[in-house]
């Protein structure tokens, strides 16, 4: 699954973009689960006070309580590695978002072709790193399993091989 925050203060642009991305996920066989936010302090405040986790954030850069970059600044100091996708009208921002190292930008009115790209672009992202894993809890063993997400991406034919593993004792 990949979690997923839409943060604009149009509420209908954030409407349409979430439902684009659900529409791109489910054809692309992805699950994702949205939120959507309508500013930036709205946002930051979840994130650092309830620890939410994120792993792509759609961020409109010019919103009433705080600015999409103040807001990726702030998300940036948390070190939390998340992806930014600036949605804007706004083009000259350019060069200041890259501060913020964002991961791509996104014109307003935002194409359905254009968006799919950037989605795909980031569930690439996902294969490739392998750093991420993904923890495997069970009853025999109090500590997770950690099985690189490579792995369930790239070989889901060995299904049934993951299964006979989870039956061998795990030794310490």
């Amino acid at each position: 699954m990949i979690n997923i925050a839409i943060c604009d203060d149009d509420r209908m642009a954030t409407e349409s973009l979430e439902k684009m991305l659900y529409e791109i996920a489910a054809g692309s066989n992805i699950t994702i689960r949205c939120e959507s936010f309508y500013g930036g302090t709205a946002l930051t405040g979840v994130i650092s006070e309830q620890r939410s986790y994120f792993e792509l954030i759609y961020l409109d850069i010019e919103m009433d309580d705080m600015s999409g970059i103040h807001t990726a600044l702030q998300l940036r100091d948390l070190a939390l590695p998340v992806l930014i996708v600036y949605v804007s009208a706004h083009e000259e921002y350019l060069k200041e978002l890259f501060r913020t190292e964002p991961f791509r930008f996104l014109s307003k009115p935002v194409k359905k072709t254009e968006l799919r790209e950037v989605f795909h672009a980031k569930f690439i992202m996902l294969v490739v790193n392998h750093s991420q894993v993904f923890p495997l809890h069970s009853m025999a063993n109090l500590n997770p399993l950690q099985f690189p997400l490579l792995s369930f991406f790239l070989f889901p034919a060995y299904a049934l091989l993951l299964q006979f593993f989870l039956h061998l004792k795990v030794a310490p």
